[in-house]
């Protein structure tokens, strides 16, 4: 059975540092925790300019969750039976 990860939630974002118009974002990601019906990955995104140098902008902690589509076209929930 194919299905479809959707967000949940976006938890703890924290902004460190301004980003500016012209500076390169670099996007860093880790699976932190694994269930059986959802999965929540910690994200950090890094600014970079030859004024500023490179520095930790944003965190972030993402939750997502396995869906699929019932019988009635209605999104549900499911066990995806994978692990890390």
């Amino acid at each position: 059975m194919l299905g479809a990860l959707l967000l949940r939630a976006l938890d703890k974002v924290e902004f460190k540092e301004p980003v500016y118009l012209g500076d390169w974002v670099k996007c860093k990601s880790q699976i932190v925790e694994a269930g059986n019906t959802s999965v929540k990955v910690q994200v950090q995104a890094f600014a970079e300019s030859k004024d500023h140098g490179k520095r930790l902008a944003c965190t972030a902690d993402i939750t997502f969750v396995a869906v699929i589509k019932d019988k009635n076209g209605e999104l549900i929930s499911f066990e995806h039976n994978l692990s890390l």
